[in-house]
């Protein structure tokens, strides 16, 4: 007798494929409204996608194993190659108890990463359909949310705060009245609007390929405006540029198609490998004293120009991985820069990931990381033209945020990047997907008769 194709079997248990995919639907679109609510959970969310890619893939049985394409196989040999890389430097760290965690954690989120897009490759369109609805569903309401805790003074988060005692604010700019949390600082939603950046356009190619009328095309329409104004109103200045700049690089990939390759080859190895005399010649012609730059942007030149002078003490291997943090901590109070409003020295982190790179990891993790984007570059290139655009946008999205923000030793920021490589491959399924001739099959989200 064959078995039922509507029934999916998990050792002696029986569950009906449309309760699994709606009970599926259900839990990502809660898992990752918590990831854009509280992005400290990214490793958790990372974890979970790989639980959900593993039980789709097991419920849709596949006949067939994909076996990754080669240039696949070359990318994840590098960056695996890039964090063993990273964990060998802990050996001439000075700071190894932050930099063994940390490099420990970038291995174990790359092999996360990969193992669930290689689970998600196994995955019937359906199936994907329906994480793909999820997900642009919590992209929406995501959106809805940065605007409302922007406008609001981040009520929720101050609401739950105030009735979960373990996250109450201990830090400047947090006020508590009455064991109520009535002010927090407004930087904490920073990471909020880069979440909401990182989804951005993966969920665009995925509206856009299901997009089949003119209504759904003016609901893409409103829904673009709600994500732009929602990271406006957020006033993350990392995500707004990174917007603008996706935005540009997506029109010229329409408008030029061939200019796209070759202008994201150029940009990132200009960034990862021009990063250290870019980082000099703006410090040495004083652009942190520059009075038309807000103060935080003249303070990040100022930390580029010394971390850049610090790699020039170990160019080759680095100072090994979170020494970046350590002579933050082993400094003395910082002074401030002659003739200007900012402090003199390094930070805890560079605010850029390809400086931090070279300065811990020196050329050789600069050169792999350079390679990984080549690779990731190449990879894009292969696709449909008409995905092209969109995923160039995202890859530079990803770029300015990584060039102007968190620590790469940062857990939730590392996590972040792979699940946006997750999010991206899905988005390229299910544009493949409605390539390919439809079949007349219900939607497993929509009641079935019983047989």
């Amino acid at each position: 007798m064959l078995p039922d194709p509507k029934i999916t079997t998990f050792g002696a248990r029986d569950m009906r494929r449309s309760t699994l995919l709606k009970l599926a639907y259900t839990l990502t679109v809660a898992t990752l409204l918590l990831y854009v609510s509280a992005p400290g959970v990214a490793p958790g969310v990372l974890v979970g996608c790989m639980l959900l890619a593993w039980t789709l893939s097991w419920a849709d049985q596949p006949s067939v194993q994909v076996k990754a394409p080669a240039d696949v196989r070359v990318l994840i040999g590098v960056w695996i190659s890039f964090c063993l890389w990273m964990l060998l430097s802990t050996l001439w760290s000075p700071n190894p108890k932050h930099g063994l965690p940390s490099a420990l954690w970038s291995l174990a989120a790359a092999l996360l990463t990969f193992t669930t897009m290689r689970s998600a490759s196994q995955v019937a369109s359906a199936s994907r359909l329906v994480i793909a609805k999820a997900f642009l569903v919590s992209c929406l309401i995501g959106a809805g949310l940065l605007l409302f805790e922007a406008l609001t003074g981040m009520a929720a988060r101050r609401w739950v705060m105030s009735f979960v005692p373990k996250l109450m604010p201990n830090m400047p700019g947090a006020e508590i009245k009455a064991g109520w949390v009535v002010a927090v600082p407004f930087y904490l939603i920073k990471k909020n609007a880069a979440v909401v950046m990182f989804m951005l356009w993966p969920a665009l190619l995925i509206a856009v390929r299901l997009a089949a009328s003119a209504t759904h095309r003016r609901a893409i329409a409103a829904a673009i405006v709600l994500v732009v104004i929602s990271l406006l109103v957020a006033d993350h200045d990392t995500s707004k540029v990174a917007l603008a700049f996706s935005a540009g690089v997506w029109v010229l990939a329409l408008v030029v198609p061939r200019a796209a390759k070759p202008a994201a080859i150029i940009l990132w190895c200009s960034a990862a490998l021009a990063v250290v005399p870019l980082a000099l010649v703006a410090y040495q012609a004083e652009m942190h004293k520059a009075e038309s730059l807000k103060f935080s942007a003249r303070h990040r030149i100022a930390i580029w120009g010394h971390t850049a002078e610090l790699v020039l003490r170990h160019p080759i291997i680095g100072a090994g991985v979170a020494a970046t943090r350590y002579i933050d901590e082993h400094a003395s109070t910082p002074m401030l820069i002659p003739g200007s409003d900012v402090p003199a020295g390094t930070n805890a982190h560079s605010h850029n990931v390809f400086l931090q790179t070279w300065h811990e990891l020196g050329a050789i993790g600069a050169v792999l990381l350079c390679l990984a984007g080549l690779r990731t570059i190449k990879l894009i290139g292969r696709q449909s033209q008409k995905d092209q655009a969109y995923l160039f946008a995202s890859f530079s999205a990803v770029a300015v945020i990584a060039s102007l923000s968190w620590s790469m030793l940062a857990a939730w920021f590392v996590a972040a990047f792979g699940l946006t490589a997750i999010f991206t491959q899905l988005a390229c399924h299910v544009s493949r997907d409605s390539d390919e001739p439809t079949v007349d099959v219900p939607s497993p989200l929509q009641p079935q008769e019983e047989p």
